[in-house]
């Protein structure tokens, strides 16, 4: 006989070992190469597009640091689910050749935190800043009718050097 107990979304448990497994074994996801294939369909709960979209990120080759957190932070924000999706978008429209990585950043100075997209390439050139500044424009303006935060960044680092990620 199957016994139920009840369980809230809010339980770090439950979060964690039921919908989110893997996160139990990785303190953060290493991704391989694949397409973009973020599905404008939303599955009616948020917990399954939080995962689908983390699974998505890491077919994308996106380098998921800390990704429990980012999963914490997307349920208590929803609305950067979709502004994720489409930071991802642009940035690979503008550097395909980049490695990206997402994280949550923790200032501090105060008790603030947001997820951060950081993008690394082999080599810098004169048009980086523009061209990050362009990618930053397809997202930006949905970050103003939308609690919570994401920042697009760089800390130009090789993404091949030793513990780049």
């Amino acid at each position: 006989m199957i016994t139920t107990s009840a369980v809230t979304a809010s339980s770090p448990t439950w979060r964690a070992s039921f919908v989110f497994p893997f996160l139990l074994k990785e303190p953060w996801l290493e991704t391989g190469p694949g397409r973009l294939i973020f599905s404008a369909t939303p599955t009616g709960s948020l917990i399954a597009d939080i995962f689908r979209i983390l699974e998505q990120l890491k077919d994308e080759a996106v380098f998921v640091r800390d990704a429990q957190e980012l999963q914490e932070y997307l349920l208590r924000f929803p609305g950067i689910v979709d502004v994720l999706v489409d930071a991802v978008r642009a940035v690979k429209e503008h550097f395909p050749e980049a490695k990206l990585l997402l994280g949550v950043y923790r200032d501090p100075e105060i008790e603030d935190r947001y997820p951060f997209l950081c993008v690394r390439l082999k080599k810098y050139d004169e048009n980086f800043m523009e061209c990050l500044e362009a990618a930053e424009a397809e997202f930006i303006g949905r970050l103003t009718d939308t609690e919570g935060w994401l920042q697009l960044t760089t800390d130009f680092k090789d993404p091949e050097m030793e513990n780049a990620f």
